[in-house]
């Protein structure tokens, strides 16, 4: 379910609004997040150690 609705914004926003690219964060310990993101072709370019 919620991989659909991912994939379903993904879609509207690159078709209706003048973008390029889209990212997301997630909290390293939420699996299941991370694996709705890369289901939905998403990569990982890094690792966010501390965020203030």
């Amino acid at each position: 379910m919620m991989s659909e609705a991912v994939r379903q914004i993904c879609i509207e926003a690159f078709a209706l609004l003048s973008i390029t690219r889209i990212s997301a964060d997630e909290f390293s310990p939420n699996i299941a997040s991370q694996k709705v993101l890369l289901h939905n072709h998403f990569k990982q370019e890094g690792t966010l150690k501390c965020r203030l």
